[in-house]
């Protein structure tokens, strides 16, 4: 007797899509259809699989154990399906470039985990990747010399350019081994005025958002004491002892992080930053780059999850 699956490609699609967004309103807006039909669509999968795949209370969000687990699977199945239906209908979605720009603090995370699979997924496609400051990327954006940039939010140039929201990305501070506060599950922001701290260039605009956030700024003054352009020369600068270092958490891989240094988060006040991924809506490029630009936020948003499932050292 045949086997007859209990679950439909478009219930998975649903998953990959709530995985991605993790906001029903938002996945039902992305596909077209009523959240009533999104919740039951993820009901039957949960049902045919026999285990949860996503906790939704009436604050958040996120998958289970089972659906972190699942949802590569999920994504591949999906894709080879698109792929299939790409080749019977004679789409093409191997040919053309792709420009993207990336600032410094990301360009390694997006360059080692994300282009690999935006070429397995699109092995004719041209890749070309920036890095850069956020200025000077948005004004290459303006200018049409790049698809989409990757950088620190709010950056829209023109009121015609799309942001999506990927990630909050918050902000460590980096200490020596030796340090008292490197035992420290985390600290408070005011630390900082007991410290020499060195920021990295794409950090200049934190306490603007602080302010905008009630906080006092003056916790953020030592600050001018050192600034440099790369994270490599602010760990060098703590592994030297001349201070400490504040760096975004997607900056670092806690994996490789030297052990020459601790990473420590912050309490209460948490420095932070959006991060997205702008370009100049669907008007403005080809259908296979704007599904070029959606594969990569979701891609963006997996890793992140993955990245904040590993323990801070």
């Amino acid at each position: 007797m045949s086997y007859i699956p209990r679950y439909t490609l478009a219930q998975i699609r649903c998953f990959v899509v709530i995985a991605d967004t993790l906001h029903f309103g938002v996945a039902a807006d992305r596909l077209g259809i009523k959240q009533s039909s999104l919740s039951r669509s993820l009901a039957a999968l949960e049902a045919a699989v026999g285990a949860t795949l996503i906790h939704r209370t009436s604050r958040r969000v996120e998958l289970s154990e089972i659906g972190l687990q699942m949802l590569p699977q999920a994504k591949k199945t999906i894709e080879a399906t698109d792929r299939f239906v790409a080749s019977a209908t004679g789409a093409d979605e191997t040919l053309g470039s792709f420009r993207l720009g990336v600032v410094p603090t990301l360009a390694p995370r997006v360059i080692r985990a994300v282009l690999p699979t935006i070429r397995t997924n699109y092995p004719g496609i041209a890749l070309h990747a920036i890095e850069d400051q956020a200025p000077d990327l948005t004004r290459l954006l303006h200018a049409g010399d790049l698809d989409a940039v990757i950088v620190p939010l709010p950056c829209v140039p023109a009121s015609w350019f799309v942001e999506v929201d990927l990630y909050r990305d918050d902000f460590l501070l980096l200490v020596p081994h030796d340090d008292p506060l490197a035992g420290n599950r985390s600290v408070s922001l005011s630390i900082l005025q007991e410290r020499t701290v060195m920021r990295i260039d794409e950090t200049r605009d934190i306490a603007n958002e602080l302010s905008m956030n009630g906080t006092r700024t003056g916790l953020l003054e030592p600050m001018a004491h050192a600034r440099g352009i790369t994270v490599e020369t602010a760990i060098q600068w703590v592994v030297g002892g001349l201070g400490v270092s504040l760096i975004p958490e997607s900056a670092l891989d806690m994996r490789t992080l030297s052990a020459s240094v601790a990473a420590v988060r912050f309490t209460s006040v948490v420095p932070s930053r959006r991060i997205g991924i702008v370009y100049g809506g669907p008007s403005a490029l080809s259908a296979q780059s704007v599904q070029i630009i959606y594969r990569i936020a979701r891609e963006l948003r997996w890793q992140n999850s993955l990245r904040r499932r590993v323990p801070v050292s």
